[in-house]
């Protein structure tokens, strides 16, 4: 855990004393905070830490197929049921299960998680047998609660079952003591990873990511120094580099997978060579007016 402010040095000092309870928690904040990590770094520091850290992401399962996921399935409970299985309550027990996104629940799959919380036992989908649920319950979210609560996308008797502790992360650009710390661990990292050890940052690069916005927090902030790494040409990433990155517009709405790959490409050859259009298509083995339609098309400035 990377916390030099003193705004996460409060939020681990909640969550050290939360991870001795089996209270539920909820960890709230934006995209890229950092909440699956302080997830883990509460199981890691629990009772339950010899046993398995089991995460959903709720966004991620269609809605259909929530109940089997978390409280497992008989035999032919459904169509397409063609054996039994466990649910992730049975796989966490003893340990913890992370709901990622709980915000994304249906607010059916709401009330039976509720249930669940209430009276501590559950049900298979398809069988009428009750089984103990024995495991920690900690919740991320980044949604507007409060909103979320007006327009009953999330159900309030199901919040304060989650939020016996609460503990809100703060963005990146809210705790700016903790930027150097990261972009040294990444730049270990990722120097490592492509094979250009030795790569440092100079002070005023380091002093311009500190004014950044990062409104992906921490994990633009780690993206940001990988490319610069991958498009170092000396070992000394400047403030210039960053700036370039920065400067070309990566507007992804309405392309296809294979059309982002290829602005991707784009992009990063017109960084690696300051903008200029020739070694860029040279470099990509495409003529240049081709590449010039190609940012016309993908609107890259």
């Amino acid at each position: 855990m990377i916390c030099e402010s003193p705004e996460m040095k409060r939020v681990m000092d909640i969550a050290l004393k939360a991870a001795k309870s089996n209270a539920p928690i909820l960890l709230v904040g934006e995209t890229g905070v950092g909440k699956e990590i302080i997830g883990d770094f509460i199981h890691q520091n629990s009772n339950r830490k010899n046993n398995p850290i089991v995460k959903i992401n709720c966004a991620s399962i269609p809605k259909e197929l929530v109940e089997s996921e978390l409280f497992g399935n008989v035999k032919g409970a459904f169509t397409g049921a063609i054996m039994s299985r466990e649910g992730l309550f049975k796989h966490a027990e003893g340990g913890t299960l992370l709901f990622d996104e709980i915000g994304e629940l249906s607010t059916t799959c709401q009330a039976k998680l509720l249930r669940v919380l209430q009276g501590g036992d559950y049900r298979k989908v398809g069988s009428i047998l009750e089984q103990k649920a024995d495991c920690r319950i900690i919740s991320a979210t980044n949604i507007n609660i409060e909103e979320s609560l007006k327009n009953n996308k999330l159900r309030n008797d199901l919040l304060h079952r989650l939020s016996v502790i609460t503990i809100n992360i703060p963005k990146l650009k809210d705790r700016k003591e903790d930027i150097p710390a990261f972009i040294s661990y990444f730049i270990e990292k990722y120097s490592k990873e492509e094979k250009k050890e030795g790569i440092s940052i100079s002070q005023d690069a380091l002093e311009y990511l500190k004014t950044r916005e990062w409104k992906g927090n921490v994990r633009e902030l780690e993206n940001e120094i990988r490319k610069a790494i991958i498009l170092a040409d000396d070992r000394i990433l400047n403030k210039k580099q960053f700036s370039l990155l920065n400067d070309y517009s990566l507007d992804f709405k309405g392309f296809s997978n294979m059309e982002l790959a290829e602005k991707d490409v784009i992009v990063n050859a017109l960084k690696m060579y300051n903008g200029n259009k020739k070694r860029a298509a040279k470099y990509i083995g495409i003529a240049r007016y081709t590449l010039r339609r190609r940012m016309i098309e993908y609107k890259i400035i």
